[in-house]
C-alpha cells in the first residue's frame, strides 16, 4: 500500500484542472486527508546544492499544498520510496535529508518544483508548476546545469531543453543566439572556450530535437559580461548562466 500511496502523490501531476475542493487522486488510496490547498499563484522556497554549497531559490507559479496522515509508516522506507519513484520518472533530487526531499520533475510538458516532508505519521507535499517561458529579448535559462569545468549537461537539464523547444515551436519565426557565460574563476581564455562549448552543447541538443540550425547561433562570452559581483558565492552562481537572446 505504501508504494501505491507514493504513486498517488504524483498522479495529480497529470490533472490539469486540479482545484481546491475537487476530488484528488489521493482519495483513491488508504490515507487520511488533513488539508488540500490550491492557489493560482504561489511561491515555494527550494533548496539545492552545487559545487559551492547550498543554493536557495524561490519558485513561483500554480501552487499545491497537500497534507496526509498515514498509519504504520517508518521514515526510512517512506523517503526511499519517494526518491525511487522520482528517479523512475526521470525527476531530479535537488537536496535531501532524513525527513525531506526537494525535487524537480518535468511531466506532461510542465516543469514542477516540490518538496516532500515526513513528520511522525504525516507527510506534506508542496509543489509549484513553473510558468512557461515568455517571449523576451533575453531569457536566462536557470535550469540548465553543467558538470564543473565541462560542457557536459547534468542530468535534470532535459526539462529546460524541452521548454526551450516548446518556446521555439510556439515562436517559429524567431532566430536566437544561445549565449554561454562563466564566472571569473580560472583563466579568462579558458573560461571563454568553456562558455563557447557550453553554448554549442545547447545548440546541438536543440538541433538534434528538430530545430533548424539556421535559427540558432551559439556564442561564448566567458567572464566578460557579469550580472553580479564575482567576489561572492551567490554572485558567481548568477554569472554562470546560459542565455537565450532573440535576434
Amino acid at each position: 500500500m505504501l508504494k501505491k500511496t507514493i504513486v498517488g502523490i504524483f498522479l495529480f501531476l497529470s490533472y490539469q484542472n486540479l482545484l481546491l475542493g475537487e476530488e484528488t487522486p489521493f482519495t483513491l488510496y488508504d490515507a487520511q486527508l488533513n488539508s488540500n490547498k490550491f492557489l493560482e499563484r504561489g511561491k515555494l522556497k527550494i533548496f539545492s546544492q552545487d559545487r559551492e554549497g547550498l543554493v536557495t531559490t524561490l519558485k513561483e507559479g500554480k501552487y499545491w499544498s497537500i497534507e496526509y496522515r498515514l498509519n504504520n509508516i517508518r521514515r526510512e522506507p517512506f523517503i526511499k520510496d519517494i526518491k525511487d519513484f522520482l528517479l523512475s520518472q526521470k525527476g531530479t533530487i535537488l537536496y535531501q535529508g532524513q525527513d525531506y526531499v526537494f525535487f524537480k520533475l518535468y511531466k506532461n510538458s510542465r516543469l514542477y518544483w516540490g518538496k516532500v516532508v515526513h513528520s511522525r505519521d504525516r507527510y506534506s507535499l508542496k509543489i509549484v508548476e513553473e510558468k512557461s517561458l515568455k517571449m523576451a529579448k533575453n531569457l536566462i535559462l536557470r535550469n540548465i546545469h553543467f558538470d564543473s569545468g565541462k560542457a557536459t549537461l547534468k542530468k535534470g537539464s532535459e526539462g529546460e531543453i524541452k521548454r526551450i523547444l516548446d518556446f521555439l515551436h510556439e515562436n517559429s519565426s524567431l532566430n536566437v543566439e544561445i549565449q554561454g557565460h562563466t564566472d571569473s574563476s580560472g583563466k579568462a581564455e579558458s573560461n571563454l572556450r568553456l562558455s563557447q562549448r557550453r553554448a554549442e552543447t545547447i545548440r546541438d541538443a536543440l538541433i538534434e530535437k528538430g530545430v533548424s540550425a539556421d535559427r540558432l547561433k551559439a556564442k561564448g562570452y566567458g567572464e566578460a559580461e557579469p550580472i553580479a559581483d564575482n567576489k561572492s558565492v551567490n554572485g558567481r552562481r548568477k554569472n554562470r548562466r546560459v542565455v537565450l537572446k532573440v535576434l
